[in-house]
């Protein structure tokens, strides 16, 4: 597994990621980790949705979770 780059926005003139409408805030926390030989593929997004409001995102679908920040800094473990 890799931490996918951002990529560079010159409309917004900042680095991006595309959460796909998960993720709504920016933050230096927002991370997506993909397969190391498959970029493209997205195996967990974390990401700010609103104050306070924290998402995890797993694999293609399986599962979207908002919580506060308490409940989504969960070791990876237990969310698997």
């Amino acid at each position: 597994m890799a931490n996918r780059p951002p990529r560079w926005n010159d409309a917004l003139g900042a680095y991006c990621l595309n959460f796909s409408g998960r993720v709504t805030e920016a933050s230096v926390k927002n991370f997506q980790l993909v397969a190391a030989e498959a970029p493209d593929h997205i195996i967990l997004q974390f990401g700010k949705a609103r104050r306070g409001i924290w998402g995890r995102h797993l694999g293609g679908g399986a599962i979207w979770a908002s919580a506060s920040a308490r409940p989504a800094c969960l070791p990876l473990a237990k969310l698997l």
